[in-house]
């Protein structure tokens, strides 16, 4: 028995911030620079009074609409999200009240960042194998821009909102899960972070402040702030690595794999991860340019894209790959 996926939805936020706009707000960015780096065009941002449970909700209600029946089967839920509602009870009880699911649900938050999706998927597969559940929804849905200093230029070109929602069951056949590599290094936690604002160091004048680094980018401590050297240097030499143990391990090679969904950190990574890998780009699907970077609902996304164009087909073999904030990354192989 294996976890398999079998439908995802996702909603993205109404208020659109395309790269024009950022430009007309901030005259001295490069935006074409910008766009040669990260690959992105245009992103999705939610209001002032709009949440990641919210945007969870109506990628949820889009999926029961369009299978009233699942409801009822429901017996897990798995919400991922790095900024909750409330300090708690967190998102996934939440959720749970406003689509009127059995009190028998199993129940889960997960914390995770940019590598959540397959973090989860994992976590779908042992509880599926436990008898526990056999469907699933998994959400993955956040705001990050929220968390990011509009004088950033370093990543606020780079992430934008929104939400996903998988329905994961069991499979007694081929398709499923195949495999999966779930990693961490926790030594480097510090190279994407929010220094600010909760137990370690709370909220105060300080970390308030506005702090202007080297390359004249502004944020506070209580701010998303990533390295970018450290990070792309870190992806560079685990996520290769990792992808070619997985493959080895089930005795495939880089031609045996359909289709590669990698999260979109930015065009120089998924570029760099291309290259030193020598994938075939045309199995590639990338969707980050129209919808920015939205963390850990950026692989379901894209895969959803995948699949609603055709790219591919039942029995096809497809890569996962992500990586984030911990520093935490994962691979996973399914079978569609």
């Amino acid at each position: 028995m294996k976890a398999k996926i079998v439908d995802i939805e996702y909603f993205l936020p109404e208020q659109v911030l395309t790269n024009e706009m950022l430009k007309k707000e901030n005259p001295d960015w490069d935006m074409d620079l910008l766009v040669q780096k990260t690959g992105i065009e245009k992103r999705f941002v939610t209001g002032e009074d709009e949440t990641a449970l919210d945007l969870a909700f109506e990628a949820c209600k889009k999926l029961f609409n369009k299978r009233p029946e699942l409801k009822k089967q429901i017996d897990g839920l798995i919400f991922c999200c790095q900024h909750e509602d409330y300090q708690l009870p967190r998102n996934a009880c939440l959720l749970h009240g406003k689509l009127g699911l059995s009190e028998d649900v199993f129940t889960l938050d997960v914390g995770m960042g940019c590598s959540g999706f397959v973090y989860c998927l994992g976590v779908c597969h042992g509880l599926i194998c436990a008898n526990i559940c056999k469907n699933i929804l998994l959400v993955n849905s956040d705001t990050i821009a929220k968390l990011i200093h509009k004088k950033d230029r370093s990543i606020r070109v780079l992430f934008g909102d929104g939400a996903a929602v998988t329905w994961i069951t069991a499979s007694t056949g081929s398709e499923g899960l195949i495999d999966i590599q779930c990693s961490n290094s926790g030594k480097h936690f510090d190279a994407v972070i929010i220094p600010g604002g909760r137990a370690r160091n709370p909220s105060s004048v300080e970390t308030k402040k506005e702090i202007v680094d080297e390359s004249k980018n502004i944020r506070t401590l209580e701010n998303v702030y990533v390295s970018g050297k450290r990070a792309v240097a870190f992806i560079n030499t685990r996520m290769p690595k990792q992808i070619k143990r997985i493959l080895k391990r089930n005795h495939y090679t880089l031609e045996d794999i359909d289709l590669f969904v990698f999260h979109p950190g930015s065009k120089i990574v998924t570029d760099s991860i291309q290259r030193l890998l020598q994938i075939d780009p045309t199995k590639m699907f990338i969707n980050a340019q129209n919808t920015g970077n939205l963390t850990h609902a950026s692989v379901p996304i894209a895969l959803k894209g995948a699949m609603d164009l055709n790219k591919v087909q039942p029995g096809d073999k497809v890569l996962l790959s992500a990586y984030g904030t911990g520093m935490s990354y994962a691979t996973a192989i399914i079978r569609i």
